[in-house]
């Protein structure tokens, strides 16, 4: 998946083969590379950063929003294993420090067929922070409400992010069809740019790997008349600037079910790229040198 897999590629200086390295957990590439052709390519390496925004300011109260990191500012030495860049783990991490509803906390259990496992438990949020005694609970909201329990003190609070009480269904759905898997947070009433003149009813950042994250916004438009659609169209175009993809979605006569279910897929099946599709999500590192063929001492 996205958040384990670290793509590249470069292009031989002579011949101009383009290769590809996939990397899962050693984050080790080569500086220097022997193409099929006998060139050798030094090559530098990129910035180790994600591309994707340090923080964001969230709420529909312009006078009381909450501002989010990619990752949690306190623990980002202990959490980078369960807490990668916006991240479900991450932002519950941070809305139970904000609101007060429980203690939140992951810990990597180990791997199963190199898929990573967690633990996410909480605690009442008057109570002692031990997080392995009686009264820590499996998290119902990063379990997708799959201990049987479809609310808690936390996400009555989180859900007051959401402006209408149809995002907050759609949340609720995204949740609970993502489970407790590693998956990017759908982020609620995010404040975009500067002068904030947008402000999407949920983004998005998809890990393509970990240098690469696609943006989406997602925008439920079930209450717009076809009268709108210029200004939708606008609207898409100024996001769009922002190096947002716009996901819009209407409801069907189940509401808004199927087109969470087919979002839940869409990101899933980006996620899986960097194995199907390396070419697609590999970040370009530059050749800086190239030795030629014919240069090579024998």
């Amino acid at each position: 998946m996205g958040y384990q897999h670290r793509v590249l590629k470069s292009t031989c200086g002579s011949c101009k083969t383009t290769f590809g390295w996939l990397d899962r957990e050693s984050r080790r590439f080569p500086q220097q590379w022997t193409c099929k052709c006998g060139a050798i390519n030094s090559q530098k390496l990129p910035d180790e950063k994600p591309n994707v925004p340090p923080f964001l300011f969230l709420g529909p109260d312009k006078l009381a929003r909450f501002k989010v990191y990619a990752t949690p500012p306190e623990h980002s030495n202990i959490a980078s294993e369960w807490a990668p860049p916006w991240s479900i783990r991450s932002f519950v991490k941070q809305a139970s420090d904000k609101f007060k509803g429980c203690h939140f906390w992951s810990q990597r259990r180990g791997t199963v067929l190199d898929v990573p496992v967690f633990r996410d438990t909480c605690r009442p949020y008057d109570s002692d922070i031990d997080y392995d005694d009686d009264e820590s609970n499996d998290c119902h909201l990063v379990s997708g409400w799959s201990t049987g329990i479809d609310t808690c003190p936390l996400w009555e609070r989180t859900k007051k992010l959401c402006q209408t009480e149809a995002e907050q269904r759609f949340l609720h759905h995204y949740l609970r069809f993502v489970k407790d898997r590693q998956f990017p947070m759908l982020i609620p009433q995010a404040r975009i740019g500067v002068a904030e003149r947008r402000r999407p009813d949920f983004v998005l950042f998809v890990p393509l790997q970990q240098l690469n994250y696609r943006w989406l916004a997602i925008e439920l438009d079930g209450a717009h008349p076809e009268t709108k659609a210029e200004e939708d169209a606008q609207r898409n175009a100024d996001l769009a600037a922002y190096g947002y993809s716009v996901f819009p979605v209407r409801p069907t006569e189940r509401g808004y079910m199927e087109e969470v279910r087919r979002l839940v897929e869409r990101v899933e099946a980006e996620m899986e790229l960097a194995e199907t599709d390396l070419w697609k999500v590999a970040v370009e590192a530059k050749v800086t040198r190239t030795t030629p063929p014919s240069d090579i001492p024998f």
